[in-house]
């Protein structure tokens, strides 16, 4: 088979994976199709989390055609017992001759066990065809399971001078009908999603996924004082799981509070700090909670906090058309920046949202030339 072949069908791969994208998270995206004499006999994608892998399903609509057949996938096939049994068992089960992969799972613990199982097999298996676009479908995944931390993702809505909010702190709504389905789908793509106590107290958001149809994220709210009320929407609203990240000396002088939000399902988390919870102990405390992915969607503290320290990896921005000349800025820096040493955008792309503009990229800090 010809490499061309093997790009082409890699590529069908890849467009069935991204069909899972709102519904799958923590797991990565993932296609699969099975091709004899050069024709596609089955197709697949992991559809949900929890449910089957993607060779799973391209294996059923096989048949008895996979005997023989190559089997082309985005992600080195599981060779470990989850949540469903091992894919490698039904790739040599159904007499699949040859595999190509995308790329390595980026899991330490698996990392090319499922590949040497084909091989033992007798399979013929060959990995990186169309790698790093595989890659970049799943950078959220690869992040969380390489570096053991939660990939971050900064969601801001803004005005073209840069205001989050007019001059009394109104923000709803700054941008359009079609960024505001943009956002839903960027909270069902993510694992969990995030925002400081100002944010709950004058806005009241409920942070779920309603535009689109997707998985309900995890919602959490930085409050170091413990100030958000018991009312919130948030709190009434269904949802993914709700917790509340404070100061551990809070949760002990307001432990009335800490029980009622905890009556009402609220896990809340105290951490040893008398300053602010800087934004690398917020990710730490994140990552030991197993949060793979977290979209931070406000205030202007939190987003300085994140993009001062460094600590985030993406930023979408939805840029309205308007200017309101006073207001509150989506970013302070607390040292400030100069012509010379801004924080940039790298890996960017620009779209339109309506009456929108999207700009989503990498930020780099261009001291040092680092991505952050």
């Amino acid at each position: 088979m010809t490499h061309g072949i093997d790009d082409e069908m890699m590529h069908r791969c890849l467009v069935l994976a991204e069909r899972g994208r709102l519904n799958v998270t923590p797991n990565p995206m993932v296609g699969c199709v099975v091709v004899k004499r050069g024709k596609i006999v089955g197709e697949g994608y992991h559809k949900r989390f929890g449910g089957h892998h993607a060779e799973v399903y391209a294996l059923r609509q096989a048949g008895m055609s996979a005997n023989g057949a190559t089997l082309y996938v985005s992600l080195e096939p599981c060779a470990h017992v989850g949540k469903t049994p091992p894919c490698v068992n039904a790739i040599i089960a159904a007499g699949v001759k040859r595999v190509v992969a995308a790329t390595h799972d980026p899991n330490a613990i698996v990392s090319g066990k499922g590949i040497r199982m084909l091989r033992a097999s007798g399979i013929d298996v060959q990995v990186g065809v169309l790698r790093k676009e595989a890659e970049k479908l799943n950078e959220k995944y690869i992040v969380a399971m390489k570096s053991r931390r939660p990939y971050v993702g900064l969601k801001i809505a803004q005005t073209l001078d840069g205001k989050i909010a007019d001059l009394h702190r109104n923000s709803k709504w700054i941008t359009g009908e079609e960024s505001q389905r943009y956002v839903h789908q960027l909270r069902a793509a993510y694992e969990a999603v995030l925002v400081g106590a100002g944010t709950v107290v004058k806005d009241d958001p409920d942070l779920t996924v309603r535009l689109v149809q997707g998985r309900a994220p995890t919602r959490i709210v930085i409050d170091g004082s413990l100030r958000i009320p018991i009312g919130a929407r948030m709190f009434r609203t269904n949802g993914g799981r709700t917790l509340v990240l404070t100061r551990a000396a809070s949760l002990e002088r307001k432990r009335r509070h800490v029980l009622r939000l905890e009556a009402n399902g609220i896990q809340v988390f105290g951490v040893r700090t008398s300053a602010p919870l800087s934004a690398g102990i917020i990710r730490q405390v994140l990552g030991m909670l197993g949060i793979t992915s977290v979209l931070v969607e406000g205030g202007s503290r939190i987003f300085s906090r994140f993009l001062d320290e460094g600590i985030a990896d993406r930023i979408h921005y939805f840029i309205a058309a308007k200017m309101f000349g006073r207001g509150l800025s989506s970013f302070e820096s607390k040292t400030g920046r100069t012509v010379g040493s801004p924080i940039v955008l790298d890996d960017t792309s620009v779209r339109r949202l309506g009456t929108d503009i999207y700009v989503e990229g990498r930020p780099v800090d261009n001291k040092s030339g680092k991505r952050r």
